[in-house]
């Protein structure tokens, strides 16, 4: 698909505001996003493992992160990655609080808050057909070089103590575990992240490619990134979008 040439009135608006290199970059970047793997991370609360786990999120081509919220988690976080979390689609969940709905969207910079807790995540991430594969070490543990996944996939990844807790484990449909040579038992999370996530990838690009975005959902990304990679897009959409007439809320 050459957006270039795109009729999308947004595309067409914002082209002239970026390099044919930038424009071509966020092209090529948007044609291999993928939602059929969605990382989510139960509980953790070290701000340097949300980071790197955001940021090889990104890097291998997938779009969207979800993080079942810890209770000593900084509440105000939304800037462990100032880079990563701009290109991703991050959802947060919450236990509610009394009287408050399943979803409650607030708004965090690069994300957006459920208030639904841990369940709520698995329940929303299974009204969407994702399959739930749990990395641990357990009787139903299966080796992650022994699967294929060429379906959705939601693969938990457990705090920095614990692992995945219990009630998760028992919703999830596969465990999946890592192989290892040594002795040691785990892996530090993000480092366990960027091995499975790759492997995945990997697999995937192998048979049948990475990208999975409609032809929709990949303007509309586009026009997401272009907007995000422009100097003061607070002040800058709303103008070039209504010098051309169209909706600054796309």
């Amino acid at each position: 698909m050459h957006f270039e040439d795109s009729a999308n009135p947004y595309l067409r608006a914002l082209r002239p505001w970026v390099s044919a290199e930038r424009f071509t970059k966020l092209a090529s970047v948007v044609q291999n996003r993928s939602r059929s793997v969605v990382p989510v991370l139960c509980g953790v609360s070290d701000p340097g493992n949300i980071n790197a786990v955001m940021r090889t999120t990104e890097a291998l081509g997938l779009l969207q992160l979800e993080i079942i919220e810890s209770s000593l988690q900084d509440r105000d976080s939304g800037r462990e990655a100032r880079g990563a979390d701009k290109w991703l689609e991050v959802r947060r969940w919450r236990e509610p609080l009394e009287g408050q709905s399943h979803r409650h969207a607030a708004g965090l910079r690069g994300s957006t808050l459920f208030a639904g807790g841990a369940m709520g995540c698995i329940d929303d991430l299974q009204a969407r057909g994702y399959q739930i594969w749990a990395t641990t070490l357990s009787p139903r543990s299966v080796p992650l070089d022994t699967l294929r996944f060429d379906q959705k996939i939601a693969v938990l990844f457990g705090n920095e103590k614990e692992g995945v807790p219990g009630p998760l484990l028992e919703r999830a449909d596969a465990h999946v575990q890592i192989p290892m040579a040594g002795l040691t038992q785990s892996f530090n999370i993000s480092v366990a992240a960027a091995l499975l996530l790759g492997h995945i990838q990997n697999w995937r690009k192998q048979n049948g490619g990475l990208g999975d975005l409609s032809l929709e959902e990949q303007e509309r990304l586009l026009t997401i990134y272009l907007t995000r990679s422009l100097p003061n897009p607070e002040r800058l959409v709303p103008r070039i979008f209504g010098d051309a007439g169209l909706d600054p809320r796309f």
